[in-house]
């Protein structure tokens, strides 16, 4: 049987046969008492510290996080986005994913205006076709020098 006996500092440990007579005795000394820490005194201030410190890590990250989830709408909303709200909820669903936070932030950019139709649009389609029929009678004539024909 093996009982550890405890002074100020040191452990003795003792095989012993019965209580009243040791057979082996171990002594070991340490440098310092087991109860004995350097900033013993100053624990429960280190911890409530150490709490406060937590708790103010703590608000800063949400707060960061809301600002990211916030984000595309905030950008939509500046930009007068016509879905600025959709935006916004695409943002705060998609901040746990990250993938849909960043279509958010796309989508928080990307112009839906429709391009106005142009007022003379005819006199455009006109003009096109007579540079299409001017660039299909120089490929003629470049098909026709290629071949050894002339024009």
């Amino acid at each position: 049987m093996y009982h550890l006996i405890r002074g100020n500092g040191y452990f003795t440990i003792g095989a012993f046969v019965s209580p009243s007579r040791c057979t082996t005795r171990l002594h070991v000394e340490t440098p310092l008492p087991i109860n004995h820490f350097a900033f013993e005194s100053i624990g429960p201030t280190l911890n409530s510290i150490v709490l406060v410190f937590l708790i103010v890590f703590a608000l800063i990250l949400l707060g960061f996080v809301v600002f990211l989830a916030a984000l595309p709408g905030r950008i939509a909303k500046a930009r007068n986005h016509r879905q600025a709200a959709s935006v916004n909820v695409l943002g705060w669903l998609g901040l746990p994913t990250g993938v849909l936070w960043a279509i958010a932030l796309a989508w928080a950019y990307y112009r839906t205006e429709p391009v106005p139709p142009r007022a003379n649009a005819a006199a455009d389609l006109k003009s096109l076709s007579r540079q299409i029929a001017g660039l299909e009678e120089t490929v003629r004539q470049l098909e026709s020098i290629r071949h050894g024909d002339t024009p």
